[in-house]
């Protein structure tokens, strides 16, 4: 498995183990099947991947333009931003959670 993937895996564990923590100090007779720990693990990962691949679309934008080529970066930015729009709102992402 790609290194990245297992980093993203271990991140969503530990944020996993956060929400079932802070659920069990606030409501501590609710029980958390194996199953609900699963659902959110699954959702925190899916949410890691999600935001990594969003982050890769922000960082290929062309920040420094030569003034001849500003028309090609300006538009090649413009679809690099629909591309970030597009996989938020597929996703369901909130964009406050990715940049």
């Amino acid at each position: 498995m790609n290194e990245r993937i297992k980093e993203l895996a271990l991140q969503a564990w530990q944020r996993t183990n956060e929400q079932v923590s802070s659920q069990k100090s606030h409501m501590p007779d609710t029980v958390i099947s194996q199953d609900d720990i699963s659902d959110i693990f699954e959702e925190k990962f899916s949410q890691l991947i999600i935001e990594e691949c969003i982050q890769l679309v922000v960082s290929s934008q062309h920040k420094n333009t030569i003034d001849k080529y500003d028309e090609y970066f300006n538009g090649f930015n413009k679809s690099l931003i629909f591309a970030q729009y597009r996989i938020q709102q597929h996703f369901g992402v909130n964009n406050e959670s990715t940049i």
